[in-house]
């Protein structure tokens, strides 16, 4: 009985502790030229807690994802804060690396505001 009672306290404090990531929205902005499907479908395996929204108001940032395949660096993003102030961008070769380099900040500057 005693064993039974254990592992229920057990299960409930795990199932407790496993808190749910607060939801980064990003809006995609107009200039983007790689797609709303591209940046979801990247996000949802590299950061899952950030995902794309067509609503400004309700994002936490703002996302400019520019594609010029013409360049060295084609992949150019560059991440806005609620002031529309530049607070991140990056140059990369492949997609997933530029999500990533996003992701990488997002999550550095979630636990330093936590």
């Amino acid at each position: 009985m005693k064993t039974i009672a254990a592992l229920l306290f057990l299960m409930l404090v795990t199932c407790s502790s496993g808190a749910q990531q607060d939801i980064i929205k990003l809006f995609n902005s107009p200039r983007s030229t790689v797609s709303a499907a591209e940046l979801s479908r990247g996000f949802a395996s590299h950061c899952p807690a950030v995902h794309i929204t067509d609503n400004l108001e309700g994002a936490t940032y703002k996302l400019e994802a520019i594609d010029n395949e013409l360049v060295r660096k084609p992949y150019k993003f560059a991440l806005f804060d609620s002031k529309g102030d530049n607070i991140f961008s990056t140059e990369t070769r492949l997609l997933p690396s530029a999500i990533k380099d996003v992701c990488n900040f997002i999550q550095g500057k979630n636990k330093r505001t936590r």
